[in-house]
């Protein structure tokens, strides 16, 4: 169906209106244009002038407002072809266009054509458009799909092969680096471990790396979780009961350098049933739950296990308060577990000589 009028509107400040109209029909025709300041009459005119094209039908037009746009409120300015009653232009000058926060002005912004392509096209372009649409999706998707796959390539050369179990009797959770490069390097160092007992490994994946959600891909036998920006206390607690292993293992997020080793290799076996390794933070949140806290242990192999306590232990402590994180978490469930009179093994990184407590 062939529109009525055609035209558009050009509003210059403070005063200076100009633009084009066009009868479809009527080629030849000139038109009537009527100029509206917020709905209100406030010139007539002929639209006399020519397009660029002397043949297009275009009648141009160009006038001075008998009075000047101004004031701080909006104003909506209005071009109408007078025989039909067609509006054909339309500019809105916002009072506040400069200090409008960019916020609003998308709120304001009517996107349902994007979000349904086609819809309220003519008949002949909707095909068109939806596959123009559907194409362009596609694409994007599939480059993507290349980008990701290459990657994921990239990093299962570099992924460190775990010895892991399908029924082990120790369950180490390893908490993720600031970039995959630290990930996998905290990986690679659990090759020691996984060797000397039946192990499974979480890995608790902050979200800092997007590229964490590989990890499932190139290291399938890994347990991975996935928690944005923190990973709290009841996302351990809920993996934990899920753990399949009796001892259960936190690697510290400051854990040294170098090789990593089971801290109870050296110790009675009837003393591993708490054991932590005092690093820079937890020593400090130690001492914040109990200034009296002393190491216990000689330390004779470095390691990173933070925490290392028997499964149905940490279930008795009622694990970890999910209102803290980190060390002070591992801090509070170690103070619950000396109240409940359980054996604790504590030493520090360059601790030479300790005693239990």
């Amino acid at each position: 169906m062939t529109a009525l009028v055609q035209g558009d509107l050009h509003v210059t400040l403070p005063r200076h209106v100009a633009g084009w109209c066009m009868l479809p029909d009527e080629p030849l025709a000139r038109a009537t244009v009527e100029v509206l300041v917020d709905g209100q009459h406030n010139m007539r005119l002929l639209a006399a002038g020519r397009g660029d094209d002397p043949g297009d039908g275009r009648h141009g037009f160009y006038a001075r407002l008998p009075v000047p746009i101004e004031g701080p409120a909006t104003r909506v300015i209005e071009a109408r072809e007078v025989g039909t009653g067609v509006v054909f232009g339309r500019v809105v000058l916002f009072a506040d266009r400069i200090a409008q926060p960019i916020t609003d002005r998308l709120a304001a912004l009517d996107c349902r054509p994007l979000r349904h392509a086609g819809i309220g096209a003519p008949d002949r372009l909707r095909p068109a458009l939806l596959d123009g649409f559907g194409g362009l999706a596609a694409e994007l998707r599939a480059r993507a799909g290349r980008v990701w796959r290459h990657e994921a390539n990239v990093l299962r050369r570099r992924a460190p092969m775990l010895a892991l179990s399908n029924h082990p009797s120790t369950s180490v959770f390893v908490p993720s680096a600031p970039s995959m490069d630290g990930t996998l390097n905290r990986l690679e160092k659990l090759q020691t471990l996984c060797c000397a007992a039946a192990t499974e490994v979480f890995v608790l994946d902050d979200g800092a790396d997007p590229r964490g959600v590989l990890l499932p891909a190139i290291m399938p036998d890994l347990r991975y979780s996935r928690e944005v920006d923190r990973v709290s206390g009841t996302t351990l607690n809920q993996l934990a009961l899920a753990a399949k292993g009796e001892m259960l293992c936190f690697i510290a997020e400051d854990a040294p350098a170098g090789p990593w080793h089971w801290p109870w290799h050296d110790l009675p076996r009837d003393a591993t049933e708490l054991v932590l390794h005092l690093g820079p933070s937890l020593d400090a949140a130690l001492s914040a739950v109990r200034p009296a806290w002393r190491p216990a242990a000689q330390r004779s192999k470095p390691h990173g296990v933070a925490l290392a306590v028997l499964r149905a232990r940490f279930i008795e402590a009622g694990g970890f308060d999910p209102r803290l994180r980190g060390p002070a978490a591992f801090a509070d469930l170690a103070q619950k577990c000396a109240l409940l009179g359980v054996p604790a093994i504590t030493w520090r990184y360059q601790a030479r000589t300790s005693r239990k407590i």
